[in-house]
C-alpha cells in the first residue's frame, strides 16, 4: 500500500472519478517500508520451527530434547511426530468423542461447509414497510449530496427528513 487512500466521487452528472486524499505524518513516506526489520530469517519464524519439528521421527526428536523427555519420543521411533499428532488426535476421537474435535478436524480435512447468507434487502424493506425503489433513490441522493459536500470543501448537510417508512 502506498499510503494514500483512494476515495470514488459521483459528481452531479454521476461520472465516477478517483481522487486521492492527501498524505498524513503517520504515511509512508516514498521508498520506506511497512516492515523495516524484513521477514524472519529462514528457520527463525514459528511456521518453519513448527514445521522442522513435526518433520523430526521420534528417533531425532529423543536425540535433542531432555533427558525426561526423550523417553516420550523414543518409542515412536521412525514416526514423524506430524504423523503422532494426527494418530493421537484419532485416539481422542476414538475413545472420548468430541465434537468440537471432530468438527475441527473434518474442517481441515475437508474444508468449512459453506454457510448460505441472505442478503435480500429488497424483502427486508418491504417487510420493515418501506419502498425499495424509493428507498434505494434516496440512498444515491443522499451519497451524491454528501460526497458534493466533500468535494466543496463545506460540511455535509443533513439529508434526513421527518417523513417516516420511505415517505410512503
Amino acid at each position: 500500500m502506498n499510503g494514500h487512500r483512494k476515495t470514488l466521487k459521483l459528481h452531479k452528472n454521476g461520472a465516477n472519478t478517483k481522487s486521492k486524499k492527501a498524505a498524513t505524518s503517520a504515511s509512508w513516506k516514498p521508498g520506506q517500508s511497512g516492515n523495516p526489520n524484513g521477514r524472519p530469517r529462514d528457520g527463525e519464524s514459528w511456521a518453519s520451527v513448527l514445521t522442522w519439528a513435526s518433520n523430526l521421527t521420534g528417533e531425532e526428536a529423543a536425540k535433542i530434547v531432555p533427558q525426561e523427555l526423550a523417553r516420550f519420543f523414543r518409542p515412536l521411533k521412525g514416526l514423524q511426530l506430524k504423523q503422532a499428532i494426527v494418530l493421537r488426535i484419532m485416539a481422542a476421537l476414538l475413545f472420548d468423542p468430541s465434537s468440537a474435535l471432530f468438527n475441527a478436524v473434518l474442517d481441515r480435512i475437508e474444508g468449512k461447509v459453506p454457510q448460505p447468507v441472505d442478503m435480500n434487502w429488497r424483502a427486508e424493506a418491504i417487510q420493515n414497510g418501506y419502498d425499495p425503489e424509493r428507498l434505494f433513490t434516496r440512498l444515491v441522493e443522499a451519497g451524491r449530496a454528501a460526497l458534493d459536500g466533500e468535494s466543496e470543501g463545506g460540511s455535509v448537510a443533513d439529508t434526513s427528513t421527518t417523513e417516516d417508512n420511505g415517505g410512503q
